[in-house]
C-alpha cells in the first residue's frame, strides 16, 4: 500500500491483510500516511520467506526444462519501475510468450506482480492464445486469500486480453497442482478500498466487511487437481 499522487494503491497482498487482521490494515495505511515503523522479519519467517522463493523457483525450472520460451520481467537499476513492467507484461503476451514471469498487472489504484502467467492454445484479443494466472504458495491447501488474489490477477488478465481466462491455477507447497474456475469476475477493489480508506469505522464490524468482500470476489467453490511435482 502507498500513497501516489495522492491517491492510496493497493495490491492483492494488501487484501490478504485486510482478511487476516484489520489492525495490520490500519498500520498499513499509517505507514502509506508516513508512519515509520521498525520491520523486524522472525528466524522463522525468514525461513519461510526462503522456502517460498525455492518454490516458485522450482516451477519456474519446471517450466523451462519443458522447453518453455519465458519472458522474465525483471528489475531495473534503481528499483522496480512499476509502469515500465505493466508496459513490457503487455508487450510479452501481445508478442505470445509461453509463460510470462512476475507478470505486473496494475490499474484503477491497484497493482501487483503474478508469479506466472502461462500462455493457453485459447484465441483472444491477443491472438490465437489468451493466458492464465499460475501462484505459488508454500501452504497445502488452497485458502480464501489465495483466491482473492488469484480472483484480482484473474480479472487484470481478462481486461487486457477482452477474454476471461477459464481456470486460475496454484501450485502447492505439497507440489500438488490444483485449479479453480474463473466465472464469477472478482469484484474486490469497491469493498476493500472503501474500508481501508476510513479504517477507524470498520472497527465495530470487522467480520461483516470481511464476509461482504469475500463474496463479492465470486470465489469458485471446487477445485481439480491437475497434477504434482517431485518435491526435491
Amino acid at each position: 500500500m502507498q500513497f501516489i499522487a495522492n491517491q492510496l494503491v493497493f495490491s492483492p497482498t494488501d487484501l490478504m491483510h485486510f482478511l487476516e487482521c484489520e489492525y495490520l490494515t490500519r498500520l498499513d495505511v499509517e505507514v502509506a500516511n508516513g508512519r515509520v515503523l521498525e520491520r523486524r522479519r522472525t528466524a522463522e519467517a525468514e525461513l519461510l520467506a526462503v522456502k517460498g522463493d525455492a518454490h516458485e523457483g522450482a516451477q519456474l525450472e519446471e517450466f523451462e526444462r519443458n522447453g518453455l520460451r519465458i519472458e522474465r520481467i525483471g528489475c531495473e537499476a534503481g528499483g522496480f519501475d512499476w509502469d515500465a513492467g505493466r508496459g513490457q507484461t503487455e508487450r510479452a503476451m501481445a508478442a505470445g510468450a509461453d509463460v510470462i514471469y512476475q507478470a505486473v498487472l496494475a490499474a484503477d489504484g491497484w497493482r501487483g506482480k503474478a508469479d506466472f502467467l502461462v500462455k493457453m492454445d485459447t484465441p483472444s484479443a491477443l491472438g490465437g492464445w489468451s493466458y492464465e494466472v499460475w501462484d505459488t504458495k508454500l501452504a497445502r491447501h488452497a485458502k480464501p486469500p489465495h483466491l482473492l488474489q488469484l480472483a484480482y490477477y484473474s480479472e487484470r488478465v481478462a481486461v487486457i486480453q477482452r477474454r476471461d481466462p477459464e481456470w486460475m491455477h496454484l501450485v502447492l507447497g505439497t507440489g500438488e497442482r490444483v485449479r479453480f474456475r474463473t466465472e464469477t469476475s472478482a469484484r474486490i477493489s469497491v469493498p476493500f478500498s472503501a474500508a481501508s480508506s476510513a479504517p477507524s469505522e470498520r472497527t465495530s464490524t470487522p467480520s461483516r466487511i470481511r464476509s461482504r468482500t469475500v463474496m463479492s470476489a465470486g470465489i469458485p467453490i471446487t477445485a481439480e487437481r491437475t497434477g504434482t511435482r517431485p518435491i526435491t
